[in-house]
């Protein structure tokens, strides 16, 4: 039971790593200027997409996909052993789900839009406008799957946090995943942040990549050990 634990955190904390280095393969290029990116107008999504790292990038988002969702998986009995398994399920659901709205955006945007791109640099003054059209549908069509990723997995970092205060005791980690991923859903609801992450994109995107920073340390809790070890349950009964 341990191992199957342990396979399952480090599956989630090496998921989440790739999430949150998945842009330096972008961000290293020399030619990428910070005024710029992320790119807007079809001139800089076509000189973006084509920079070396950009497929990289989004390989690396895609590999966490699998990654993520099998960690998912591995927690619904110890979930249910707690009394959480509704919770935990609810949260494998939504987190699985939104993951996989995160692997078709990642792979439209990162295999897609360069081709999208090299149409649109080859194209004749004819054909510019249409292939500038195609650009643009891919790119919003990528961004859009990628905000509704978001609100699967705030859901999801929601109810496993939960899950952890009110199963294990982990209040902690536990209260800070439900307190992110309510005031995230709020700031979506209220388009604060935007679900196509268009409008307040380095907010929108910020906080996905903070989702997956609790992921992070969701799966290093869970190595560690979600259950209290006795040394802490000491700690707790001793008098203030």
């Amino acid at each position: 039971m341990q191992q199957t634990k342990n396979f399952g955190g480090i599956a989630i904390l090496i998921g989440a790593a790739l999430n949150l280095t998945r842009l330096f393969p972008i961000l290293l290029n020399e030619q990428i200027n910070f005024g710029t990116f992320p790119p807007e107008t079809v001139a800089q999504v076509t000189e973006t997409s084509l920079l070396p790292g950009w497929i990289l990038s989004h390989v690396m988002g895609f590999l966490s996909v699998p990654l993520l969702i099998i960690g998912f998986i591995t927690l619904f009995k110890g979930f249910n052993n707690r009394k959480q398994g509704n919770v935990g399920l609810a949260a494998i659901v939504f987190g699985s789900i939104g993951m996989l709205f995160y692997a078709a955006g990642v792979w439209i945007d990162g295999l897609l839009l360069p081709q999208t791109a090299e149409v649109v640099l080859t194209a004749s003054a004819a054909d510019l406008a249409t292939a500038e059209m195609i650009q643009t549908f891919t790119h919003t069509m990528a961004t859009t799957f990628g905000g509704l990723s978001l609100v699967g997995v705030l859901i999801s970092v929601a109810l496993f946090g939960f899950g952890l205060s009110n199963g294990y005791g982990r209040h902690t980690l536990g209260q800070i995943g439900v307190l992110y991923g309510v005031v995230g859903i709020i700031a979506l609801t209220f388009g604060v942040i935007d679900v196509q992450m268009h409008d307040n994109f380095m907010l929108s995107a910020g906080y996905l990549f903070g989702a997956q920073a609790w992921l992070l340390a969701f799966g290093i809790r869970i190595i560690q050990g979600l259950e209290k070890q006795p040394q802490e349950l000491s700690e707790m009964a001793q008098p203030a």
